[in-house]
């Protein structure tokens, strides 16, 4: 969520170069989660510990 809030956050202030760029880091974040995700052993982000 805290991605998707500095993206809005961004597109609010009218300040495109910080919303493409949080709008980039939100897909790295997401790409990551997912390959964490698929990985041999791998827990859901939400797994108790």
């Amino acid at each position: 969520l805290a991605d998707h809030v500095r993206i809005y956050e961004a597109i609010k202030a009218h300040d495109a170069d910080a919303a493409g760029a949080a709008a980039l880091l939100h897909v790295e974040n997401e790409r990551a989660n997912l390959q964490a995700l698929t990985s041999p052993g791998a827990k859901p982000a939400t797994a108790a510990k």
